[in-house]
Parts: C-alpha cells; sequence; structure tokens
C-alpha cells in the first residue's frame, strides 16, 4: 500500500522531497493515552490529473460538491501537487500500555 496526501508545489514538504525523497510521516492521536505510528518511506511527487485526485482524497471527509469547490478553489490559486508515500518501515507507540 502506500500513503497519498496533497500539497501546493511551493510548500516546504514538496521542496525538502524534491531534495531528499526519504520522508517520515507521524500518524498520532492527541489524547491521553497518546497513540500513533512513525512511517518511514519513500516519496514520489506527481503532477498529473491533480484536480481529480486532490477530489477524491477531500472526498474522504467531504461530499462530492464540497470536495469539487475545495479541490478547485486550491487549483487556482497554487500549482498543487500530489504526494505518494511508499512506508519502508512502521514503528508504533502506544503509551496506554505503559
Amino acid at each position: 500500500g502506500e500513503i497519498i496526501m496533497a500539497s501546493q508545489a511551493p510548500s516546504r514538504k514538496v521542496r525538502n522531497i524534491k531534495r531528499n525523497n526519504q520522508v517520515t510521516v507521524l500518524v498520532d492521536k492527541t489524547e491521553v493515552p497518546f497513540k500513533g505510528a512513525l512511517i518511514y518511506g519513500t516519496a514520489k511527487l506527481d503532477y498529473e490529473n491533480v484536480l481529480e485526485k486532490r477530489i477524491a482524497i477531500f472526498e474522504r471527509r467531504l461530499s462530492r460538491a464540497e470536495a469539487e469547490t475545495s479541490a478547485r478553489r486550491l487549483v487556482t490559486k497554487w500549482q498543487c501537487v500530489i504526494i505518494h508515500i511508499t512506508p519502508t518501515h512502521i514503528a508504533s507507540f502506544d503509551y496506554s500500555k505503559a
């Protein structure tokens, strides 16, 4: 599997990936007890069909109409990019088991 996220081309995140495509993603729960995962992997920048892919990402949390509106608003302001991350290692933590 892979992690897919979107960003704007001028962002620090995208500039860092262009310099070094080895990345770390933290997914965590901010309430006590803290739990999460550090995902280490390789990132690839994707500039193809960004609008459609961004809509699909937004549709995970929004209605189709809201997703389209949000995605279109972003692509008219900035050059957008999709980031594909292929995990190479995952480390989890769970402080409820302390």
